[in-house]
């Protein structure tokens, strides 16, 4: 198999890594670059998982978000029976950490409609009480329905926050291991003078395609929301 490196490049980094390490069996990814084209990706993954399968999802899922076909010949994928990255297995050589809320608002509903040519959604999120409401509406087409669900509901949790730390980039569905997942790329600015940090959610659509989108947006979201909701409410 050829490889394409048109329309893929060392930017593209961080933002692929985040979205390998979210697929199944896989616990972290890192792409290496060579005068700008890409000649590995090493993959650490879990061995309930047959290796050519962690290698497939991979190929399949570069290839849906960037339009990239990758040799599989340069995927190195090395296997763990446990995930050496979760609070358990660094427990006993972790230092203190900051303490923060959690927070991890949950998809409590949506209402959508249509008038005139334009779709209306309002997108109902619940936390610890809290009832947040992000509301959108756009051109009826599939495409801006979907970025327009997502705007959404990063709108119910900016409101919350009290500040637009979040905004949309990209939403795409792609086809994994015969499952369809949304995946959700945002741009997160927690100060005015910094960059922008690239998060990335994903989820599996299943049945309901709009659930899939905010939930997928709210798995991009959930390491940031506990740092930030303290100081947005002091």
């Amino acid at each position: 198999m050829e490889i394409i490196h048109n329309g893929f490049h060392e930017y593209d980094s961080e933002q692929c890594s985040a979205l390998l390490s979210k697929l199944p069996g896989v616990y972290a990814a890192r792409l290496r670059f060579e005068d700008g084209d890409l000649v590995e990706i090493h993959v650490l993954g879990a061995t309930d998982r047959n290796a050519k399968q962690i290698a497939r999802d991979i190929q399949s899922a570069i290839f849906a978000t960037y339009g990239v076909e990758v040799d599989h010949r340069i995927i190195s994928i090395a296997q763990l029976p446990s995930d050496p990255f979760t609070p358990a297995a660094h427990a006993s050589h972790a230092e203190p950490a900051e303490s923060h809320h959690e927070v991890r608002p949950l998809f409590s509903g949506m209402e959508s409609s249509m008038s005139g040519g334009q779709f209306h959604v309002s997108v109902h999120l619940f936390w610890d009480g809290h009832d947040l409401t992000g509301e959108g509406k756009c051109r009826d087409s599939l495409v801006h329905r979907n970025r327009t669900i997502a705007r959404a509901t990063l709108d119910a949790v900016n409101a919350f926050l009290g500040n637009d730390y979040f905004g949309l980039l990209e939403v795409k569905q792609v086809n994994i291991w015969d499952v369809t997942v949304v995946v959700t790329v945002i741009e997160y600015l927690e100060k005015d003078d910094a960059d922008p940090v690239i998060l990335i959610g994903a989820a599996t659509q299943k049945d309901n395609a709009a659930a899939g989108i905010v939930r997928s947006t709210l798995d991009g979201l959930n390491r940031s929301l506990g740092k930030l909701y303290p100081s947005s409410k002091n």
